[in-house]
């Protein structure tokens, strides 16, 4: 499944949808969605809703069947926008990674895409900060095989603590 979000999830592909031209042409305007000028897209890109949305994108993961469930969140922004009233957006997000990590086997990995993105090391176990859209592909690339060959590597581990 590809999903993006801003306030809201933005389904580029579900999980039973084959990689059609369809789906590859909804997926051209990611970039675009990025800077708001995708034609006919969401487009709110100073929006990062994290909390909810990651919530969201793990129940889906959650309802398929599989081995290992790995859900990689790619974000270019800190957290902002409402959900719990009374907590900082980066709180709900500490938060939902916490549920996700004790409730579910899925393995939460961060990248931060482009510069200033260390944040994603303050709240995924397994973070890659500062990632250029040049090495996006090859960080994916080499995550991918990683994770084929050796997923219990990305397996939450209490003894190492979750995000404070």
């Amino acid at each position: 499944e590809i999903l993006g979000f801003q306030d809201e999830i933005i389904i580029f592909k579900k999980f039973d949808e084959e990689f059609s031209d369809d789906i590859r042409r909804k997926m051209n305007g990611i970039p675009l969605e990025v800077c708001s000028r995708n034609p006919g897209g969401h487009n709110r890109a100073g929006v990062n809703f994290d909390a909810p949305c990651l919530e969201e994108a793990s129940r889906g993961l959650e309802a398929q069947p599989g081995k290992e469930k790995f859900l990689i969140v790619i974000s270019d922004g800190q957290p902002t926008g409402p959900y719990i009233p009374g907590l900082e957006p980066n709180e709900n997000l500490k938060l939902a990674v916490k549920k996700i990590l004790q409730t579910t086997d899925q393995k939460l990995i961060g990248v931060g895409l482009g510069q200033d993105t260390e944040h994603v090391k303050d709240y995924y176990p397994t973070s890659f900060p500062n990632i250029s859209a040049k090495e996006l592909q090859k960080l994916i690339a080499g995550l991918l095989k990683d994770m084929i060959l050796s997923p219990e590597k990305y397996s939450f581990k209490p003894e190492h603590g979750l995000a404070k």
